[in-house]
């Protein structure tokens, strides 16, 4: 039987799925590369600029060169292109990975760049859902993400997400809260979190050692149009025990929040409320 495989881009090249990097690829070897995961509607990628942005700074922290196919305008003509090969013109979820290219092991001996852009159709209705069971979490105190520069990054080196996410597996739970070094909980294996306690708002962002979310940001645009007041800072248990609604974003499910944490259970009205205000935004084209 024939495998119906679809197209991907490597170094701005269009392959088939069944391609295989060399086995001495830098993001293989040593994780030196980064991940942006995005969505698409149409041929467009949903909020472009903050993911560009966020590319672009990662890349320059780990002093790799933008590729001069990812530049922002040549980003969107690449995952028009790429929609357009693959016909998944009612959306798709994407990841463009960006490695260093290069001879050496752990010192490169020259710096440039290559990606990989590969994907999956993904077709919701709405765009983001907003899942009505909620989710029960768990705390990954079995080791704690390091506060620097990296934490902030969607690096190829996962190991640290990876052994959390198969702990919150293993003891029966949905996802697990991830803390840092002050034992402050700054995020989930997969989300950026927000919690709900009357009219306060708690974000964990960067300087706490969170990923530098880009539906974080969009939520945070969300908030300002509330009267709600937003401290950025990291989570604590008794934080987590006063609170009315704890939620959690990334860029492929939008906006989800947690049903429980031990014996707490948490309502998710404000959080439908905001998903409902996002999903205006897609809808519009506001991205």
């Amino acid at each position: 039987m024939e495998l119906n495989y679809h197209w991907l881009c490597v170094d701005g090249e269009w392959v088939r799925r069944e391609v295989a990097l060399p086995v001495q690829n830098r993001a293989f070897l040593y994780g030196d590369g980064v991940f942006e995961t995005m969505r698409t509607l149409g041929e467009d990628i949903v909020f472009a600029e903050t993911h560009f942005e966020r590319l672009a700074n990662s890349l320059d922290l780990l002093d790799i060169p933008l590729h001069t196919d990812l530049q922002i305008d040549g980003l969107r003509k690449l995952v028009a292109r790429f929609i357009h090969k693959n016909k998944w013109y009612k959306g798709a979820r994407l990841r463009l990975t960006v490695y260093r290219v290069g001879a050496g092991r752990y010192t490169p001996q020259n710096n440039e760049s290559g990606f990989l852009l590969d994907g999956e159709p993904f077709d919701n209705e709405p765009f983001y859902p907003f899942v009505g069971t909620g989710k029960l979490l768990t705390a990954f105190s079995e080791m704690k993400k390091p506060l620097n520069r990296l934490a902030s990054l969607k690096t190829t080196s996962s190991i640290f997400y990876v052994l959390a996410g198969k702990f919150a597996k293993a003891h029966g739970f949905d996802d697990c809260f991830i803390m840092n070094e002050r034992d402050d909980i700054i995020e989930t294996v997969n989300s950026n979190v927000f919690l709900v306690a009357g009219n306060q708002v708690i974000a964990p962002g960067v300087s706490n050692g969170a990923l530098d979310g880009t539906m974080r940001k969009q939520v945070l645009d969300l908030l300002a149009d509330t009267n709600y007041k937003i401290t950025e800072r990291g989570i604590n248990e008794d934080d987590l025990q006063k609170a009315d609604e704890v939620l959690l974003t990334n860029a492929v499910q939008g906006i989800n929040w947690v049903k429980g944490y031990k014996e707490r259970r948490y309502y998710h009205r404000f959080g439908a409320e905001l998903s409902e205000k996002l999903n205006l935004k897609i809808v519009n084209r506001q991205f």
